[in-house]
């Protein structure tokens, strides 16, 4: 990202080159940022709100677990 002033990125870039576990923390790294990015400008979609049906009787499960 270029935030390292130029005393700290050197060795850092060094290490990068020898350190494959660094190397696959910075690309997953470099992938959540993108994602991040691509999410922030994707346009929102609207949801349409769908009507719930609500029942008196608890299902099967819930009467189940809370006879338990």
């Amino acid at each position: 990202m270029g935030a390292l002033p130029e005393p700290e990125a050197g060795p850092l870039e060094e290490h990068l080159l020898i350190c494959a576990t660094c190397q696959d923390r910075l690309q997953a790294t470099d992938d959540y940022v993108v994602a991040m990015n691509a999410a922030a400008k994707a346009p929102l979609k609207a949801k349409k709100k769908t009507a719930v049906k609500r029942t008196a009787v608890a299902p099967a499960a819930v009467r189940r677990a809370s006879a338990e």
